[in-house]
C-alpha cells in the first residue's frame, strides 16, 4: 500500500485493546470488520453451557481474520478470546472495499483467503481420519513435505498439536510413543522428530 492508503486506514480503522481471557467477539455478533492482531495472541474457541472450552486454534501477532465473514454479514462461528493481553486493528468493510482499488492489495487479499480455504480443507481431511494415530501420522507427513527434511521441527507443543487434530495431549503423546516403538519415527527432543520409515507412516493413513 502507498502512504495515502495507509493514512486512510489509520483514519478510518480503530485499535481495540483486550485483556487476557476476555472475549473479543462472540457468536452473537455479526462480523463487520477484518481484524489484524497487532500484539498478543488470541484463541478461537467453542464454549459449552457446562463451562467447558474447546480450543479450535490459536491466532498470533500478524494474523488476520474475518476476511470472508465481513462480506457475508454473518455471525462469528466461534468465540474469539484473548489468550494474552492483545491489541487488535479493526478495519471496516467499507475501508476494505476502498483498498480493493489497489490491484496488488486485492490479489494479496484473495491469496490470503485462498490459503485459509486450503487450510480448512486440510483440517477436514485430518478430522476424517478415524484414529488419533492416523491423524498424528498425517500431521508428521505434512510437516515432512513442507519442511523438506526427514528431521522435522514440530513448532508446536503436544497440547497445541492435540487441539489441531481434535484430541488431547495425553492421547497424542501416546500416539507419538506408539509410532516410535513401531520404528516409524524417532523422538530427538520435545521439538524435533526424525521420520525413519516414511512408507510405513503413509500406510497407517491408508488403513480404514
Amino acid at each position: 500500500m502507498n502512504e495515502a492508503e495507509i493514512k486512510y486506514i489509520e483514519k478510518n480503522a480503530r485499535v481495540v485493546k483486550v485483556n487476557e481471557n476476555k472475549i473479543l467477539y462472540s457468536p452473537d455478533e455479526v462480523c463487520e470488520q477484518v481484524s489484524v492482531i497487532l500484539k498478543g495472541k488470541l484463541r478461537v474457541s467453542k464454549l459449552f453451557p457446562s463451562g467447558k472450552e474447546q480450543i479450535l486454534k490459536y491466532l498470533q501477532e500478524g494474523d488476520t481474520f474475518g476476511e470472508t465473514l465481513v462480506f457475508l454479514k454473518v455471525q462469528y462461528p466461534a468465540y474469539i478470546i484473548a489468550d494474552t493481553t492483545a491489541k487488535i486493528l479493526e478495519i471496516p468493510e467499507k475501508v476494505i472495499f476502498k483498498l480493493f482499488d489497489n490491484k496488488t492489495f486485492l490479489v494479496s487479499y484473495l491469496e490470503s483467503v485462498s490459503k485459509k480455504m486450503l487450510n480448512l480443507s486440510n483440517i477436514i481431511e485430518m478430522l476424517s481420519l478415524k484414529s488419533i494415530k492416523q491423524r498424528v501420522a498425517k500431521y508428521l507427513i505434512d510437516l515432512y513435505y513442507s519442511q523438506g527434511s526427514s528431521v522435522i521441527n514440530l513448532k508446536k507443543t503436544k497440547k497445541q498439536i492435540a487441539q489441531d487434530i481434535g484430541s488431547v495431549r495425553e492421547v497424542v503423546s501416546r500416539a507419538f510413543g506408539d509410532l516410535e516403538k513401531a520404528g516409524m519415527i524417532k523422538l530427538l527432543d520435545k521439538n524435533r522428530v526424525k521420520i525413519t520409515d516414511l512408507k510405513k507412516l503413509e500406510e497407517i493413513i491408508l488403513k480404514s
